[in-house]
Formats: structure tokens, C-alpha cells, sequence
């Protein structure tokens, strides 16, 4: 009888849905995942930021990104520059991911995913929550904001998943 139900919950557990690798939650984590694509594919960091390489294969989305690329900000008149975006290029159709990204980012009490015929997107849910003092409580520093899936216009057949952090100071 133990046998059987140890069997049962094991089955349970390997049976239980696996979550969606999308956008990397936090800067930190986000520019561990580009580190680990520059050495994995022996690029050189400043071109893995940049987005000039030749095609890889990276997991998100449950599909394979071909490219990645980062974007800094917050380095104008002096600033301290941090991790703004992440982007992912993924062979497909908008409409084709767009079903993955909605299963990744569903809506929540505080976050919620909205498409329209070309375009998704996931942010808060509440415009109110924008405000200083409340955005400060809600999305900490560094920490994944709004999410973007959209039809890459310079790449025909190909959508960019866009991560975007809040800055860390």
C-alpha cells in the first residue's frame, strides 16, 4: 500500500506543469543568463549586450530565441548606468507566441497581460500603481517591470520578447 501511494505522488509530481522559462526576474539574474550565453557560445560580452553575433539557441518561452540582446540606460549627464531591457528574437508568428506569452505572464491582482492584433504586453494592473510611493512597494529595484511581445519589423517571421527592469538605484 506505502508502495502504491509513494508511486501516486511520484507520478503527481512528474506530471505537474512546467513552468515557462520567459524574462529573467531581476537584472542580477538577467545578466547571469547573458554571461552564461557568452560563454556557452564563446562570445565576447560586449557583443552578446550589443546583439552581434551569429544565430544561437536560447530556451524561452518554451521555444528557441535565435538572439539576444541588452540595453543600458541611465548613463546620460553622469547617471549610473544599469540594465534597462532584455530582448529575445523568436523564429514564429505573433500570433503563433503570443499563446506562450500569455500562458508565462498571466493576469494577476497586481500585474495583467493585455494583446491587441500585434502587440502584448504585461504591467500593472492598476494605472494608480505608477505613482512613486506605490511602485516602490510593489517593484523593487532591479526587479522585471513590463514585458513585451511584439513582431520584429527589421526581421520578417520573428517576434522580440522585450524584458524591462527598474533601475537599481
Amino acid at each position: 500500500m506505502l508502495h502504491a501511494v509513494s508511486h501516486a505522488l511520484a507520478m503527481m509530481l512528474t506530471m505537474q506543469p512546467v513552468a515557462v522559462t520567459a524574462c529573467p526576474a531581476t537584472t542580477a539574474e538577467a545578466k547571469s543568463r547573458l554571461a552564461e550565453l557568452a560563454t556557452a557560445h564563446k562570445l565576447a560580452p560586449e557583443a552578446v549586450t550589443a546583439g552581434k553575433y551569429g544565430p544561437v539557441s536560447v530556451s524561452v518561452l518554451g521555444v528557441k530565441a535565435t538572439r539576444v540582446s541588452a540595453e543600458t540606460s541611465g548613463d546620460a549627464f553622469g547617471g549610473v548606468p544599469y540594465l534597462a531591457a532584455v530582448d529575445f528574437s523568436i523564429p514564429g508568428t505573433f500570433a503563433d507566441i503570443s499563446a506562450l506569452f500569455l500562458a508565462a505572464y498571466p493576469t494577476t491582482a497586481l500585474f495583467k497581460s493585455n494583446c491587441t492584433q500585434t502587440m502584448c504586453t504585461y504591467t500593472l494592473a492598476n494605472p494608480a500603481d505608477r505613482q512613486v510611493g506605490r511602485f516602490d512597494a510593489i517593484v523593487p529595484r532591479g526587479a522585471l517591470h513590463v514585458v513585451s511581445l511584439y513582431s520584429d519589423h527589421r526581421a520578417p517571421g520573428k517576434v522580440v520578447l522585450s524584458c524591462m527592469y527598474r533601475a537599481q538605484r
